[in-house]
């Protein structure tokens, strides 16, 4: 994914119990309320443009393209601000944000919390060898582990 597709799926997510999530994190300790409803009125704002027959991408490059609007007019929690340059860290450190999804779909995974535990022995592996390039199938990513 590029930066603005990976930063508008993890804007708006989907927890394991099938809700509704803003900045992928429910654990983080903000106004939940507040990064909610700023992210749907960015939502409501892409459909209008849209609809209007304006080519928008995705939700992170329209709040992207809302910087140089004075904080007054764009009312972005500033808690969204600091998790967004995280992010955009994370997606330069790190090309697995699917990871967990799809090493679910390894039938010798054991539900959702082992993926995640493969998912970060993987990333711990893959930066302490940092090889270039790396691909793995849904097969090999046990081997590689030494699993």
């Amino acid at each position: 994914l590029d930066q603005g597709e990976f930063l508008s799926r993890l804007l708006v997510g989907e927890t394991p119990d099938h809700q509704r999530e803003i900045a992928y994190n429910a654990y983080r300790a903000v106004d939940d309320s507040a990064e909610k409803s700023y992210v749907e009125k960015l939502e409501q704002e892409m459909l209008s443009r849209r609809q209007r027959g304006i080519q928008v991408d995705n939700l992170y490059s329209l709040m992207d393209s809302r910087r140089d609007v004075p904080r007054t007019l764009r009312d972005v929690p500033q808690t969204l601000v600091e998790e967004f340059e995280l992010f955009r860290v994370m997606h330069k450190a790190a090309r697995c944000y699917e990871l967990n999804t799809i090493l679910g779909q390894d039938p010798g995974v054991q539900g959702g919390r082992e993926a995640v535990l493969l998912t970060l022995a993987l990333i711990k592996k893959v930066i302490q060898e940092e090889p270039s390039p790396i691909r793995l199938s849904l097969g090999e990513h046990r081997p590689y582990l030494g699993y």
